[in-house]
């Protein structure tokens, strides 16, 4: 017999799990229908809530990206309150589902969501690039509305019920990167250093596909376990040969740890650093004197001055204390991406949910400015990149 733990209650910042915010842990087949065939209807209740399902981890090592997806949730689901509702005064209401990190897991959650008449649609993304794909192909099964990130396949025009709001493609953003290092930056040379994760390394890998085409030389690789004290020796190690350019790929909660070492160990030397993840720019990184005059690649930034980004900063920084990081601001986008289409739809309805989706219609103030979702179903907003200046971070290029 199928078994569901509900959690009653969950440790992180802003408060606990309520009736309408269930974060449900798997233990068996999600429901009585496991193939995963379509729903009874394509058509969630026209009264009552607004209902999203949320898949992410929220247990195992990577339990910090569920955490930061649900604070930025719980604030958009407070919002959405004070505007009076999504439509007709209906309120958001989400549940979650811990994929603990495993995929069968995440598949279980997706199928349980699909199955589920009163859920609209899914937000949040597989936890690799296969998890995604299975996602995608099971977002046609089911005919559930999905919007989620990058990790999904690369051309969506045979996912009708797909977008991607936040990011792109990983050749997309790791071509972008690369440009920028080639052709801002005119690397000769240039030393990777990054997370020792699947997207970490893969985005290594397209870039120094990329970087071999250009003529530019790879001095040192340098891969660190998550979790790492001390990250000292592979930052000497990626100094080694004095490449132009450091170029690194680490977690938010790594950044911290590497700049407060590299600041000990005098600077990045003659080269410039040019991170590929956002959460470099925030917490305690931009008066520490390694993070002057270093680039970073981020879809938003805390700091910038465009209009959503204002609002979304000020509005977590009074409700949690504390100041966001783009794992809140990458989730925000997913689900007030769903927001914004289901209030265009200005339906329930699946189907109809997926047309509007996708019209080209969809435009809301995001974090990073004005974002569109195109028919293609990529956003508008791919990433900038940012420099810090006198602990300030600031525009630099788009």
């Amino acid at each position: 017999m199928p078994r569901r733990r509900f959690l009653k209650a969950l440790a992180v910042p802003g408060g606990l799990l309520t009736v309408s915010q269930t974060l449900t842990q798997a233990c068996g087949p999600a429901g009585p229908a496991s193939s995963g065939g379509p729903p009874a209807s394509s058509g969630a209740s026209t009264k009552g809530p607004i209902r999203l399902g949320r898949l992410d981890t929220f247990t195992g090592p990577a339990a910090s990206s569920g955490v930061a997806a649900k604070l930025a949730t719980d604030l958009l689901i407070d919002q959405v309150r004070a505007e009076g509702g999504v439509i007709d005064g209906r309120q958001l209401e989400v549940e979650y589902f811990d994929g603990g990190g495993q995929l069968a897991e995440e598949i279980n959650g997706f199928k349980k969501f699909g199955q589920d008449p009163s859920i609209v649609a899914s937000v949040g993304q597989g936890i690799n690039w296969a998890g995604g794909q299975l996602l995608a192909d099971l977002s046609n099964k089911l005919k559930l509305p999905h919007f989620t990130g990058h990790h999904t396949p690369s051309d969506l025009s045979n996912y009708p019920y797909i977008v991607r709001p936040s990011g792109g493609t990983l050749e997309a953003i790791v071509n972008k990167c690369t440009d920028f290092v080639i052709q801002q930056l005119r690397a000769k040379s240039i030393a990777l250093l990054a997370d020792n994760q699947t997207v970490p390394r893969d985005s290594m890998s397209l870039m120094k596909q990329r970087l071999a085409a250009a003529g530019v030389t790879v001095t040192s690789e340098q891969y660190l376990e998550v979790g790492t004290t001390d990250a000292s020796a592979i930052i000497t190690r990626a100094k080694l040969g004095s490449p132009d350019v450091i170029a690194g790929y680490h977690t938010s909660g790594q950044i911290p740890l590497i700049f407060k070492q590299v600041t000990d160990l005098g600077g990045w030397g003659n080269a410039k650093f040019f991170g590929m993840t956002g959460g470099a720019v925030v917490g305690t990184i931009p008066h520490l004197a390694a993070a002057q005059n270093t680039f970073h690649a981020a879809h938003w930034a805390p700091g910038l001055l465009d209009v959503g980004g204002q609002k979304f900063e000020k509005a977590f920084a009074a409700k949690y204390g504390t100041a966001p990081d783009t794992s809140h601001s990458g989730a925000y986008i997913v689900v007030g991406t769903a927001i914004a289409a289901v209030r265009l739809a200005a339906s329930t309805d699946r189907d109809v949910l997926a047309k509007a989706m996708r019209s080209g219609n969809v435009t809301w103030d995001a974090p990073g400015g004005s974002l569109t979702m195109r028919p293609s179903g990529e956003n508008s907003v791919l990433l900038q990149v940012v420099q810090i200046q006198n602990g300030r971070v600031v525009p630099y290029w788009k």
